[in-house]
């Protein structure tokens, strides 16, 4: 056990890291690849063609960006939002909401990034990834802290059906979950967006003592 008892997966952040890198690549060379294709239409047909006609419906790369500003927690949701009970953290600006889990008795704050440093007092939000609430694939990486029991530490005894809550000063987003697994730590379609569904993932390393694989949960919100 590491001095004063205290074990955290060091290499979650490191390893989260470059999935996002990787993903990026991915997502810009599929990208690139449309575009060469497109680019290959016969000259002569292209100047043939109205431009009025180009829009981001029948060319939505030619606007693609995998590192526009995180958006504002707005719900597309057709359900009424649910005003949040928390209001925010007044000692420490950067964390952002709070996530808590009923059945593991987890309450904690969370901050923007997954960096070593954002992710040592707290829960992390993938960048690029869905805001609480959003459409899409909101993503959240979190330590496993085995001396307190804090952070992810028991993410293991969750279960299907359980319930994953997130609040920002604004809106309580509830989530249940719909899904419980384990991947390799470069498989990053684990951070892929998913169209017209909200969706929260939880990334925490596994098994509860090593950091060979990654333990994914992941949930729904409710009344989607």
């Amino acid at each position: 056990m590491a001095a004063g008892g205290f074990i955290v997966c060091y290499l979650l952040y490191g390893n989260l890291l470059a999935m996002q890198v990787e993903n990026k690549v991915r997502m810009e060379s599929k990208v690139e690849s449309e575009s060469g294709r497109d680019a290959a239409v016969d000259a002569e047909t292209l100047d043939s063609t109205d431009t009025t006609d180009i829009n981001d419906d029948t060319y939505p790369y030619l606007h693609y960006s995998n590192n526009l500003p995180q958006p504002e927690v707005v719900s597309t949701t057709t359900k009424a939002l649910e005003p949040s009970s928390w209001k925010g953290d007044a000692d420490n600006p950067k964390v952002f909401a709070r996530m808590t889990i009923p059945k593991i008795d987890l309450v904690v704050p969370v901050v923007e990034g997954v960096e070593k440093a954002d992710i040592k007092l707290a829960v992390g939000h993938v960048p690029d990834t869905a805001a609480p609430g959003e459409t899409g694939n909101s993503a959240y990486a979190g330590h496993r802290s085995h001396t307190y029991g804090k952070f992810f530490h028991r993410l293991g005894e969750v279960e299907l059906g359980d319930e994953i809550i997130v609040e920002t000063k604004e809106y309580k987003f509830k989530y249940i979950v719909t899904e419980i697994f384990e991947v390799n730590p470069d498989e990053v379609w684990v951070l892929d967006d998913i169209p017209e569904k909200s969706v929260i993932t939880l990334i925490t390393c596994a098994p509860l003592y090593g950091n060979k694989y990654r333990l994914i949960v992941r949930g729904t919100l409710e009344g989607t």
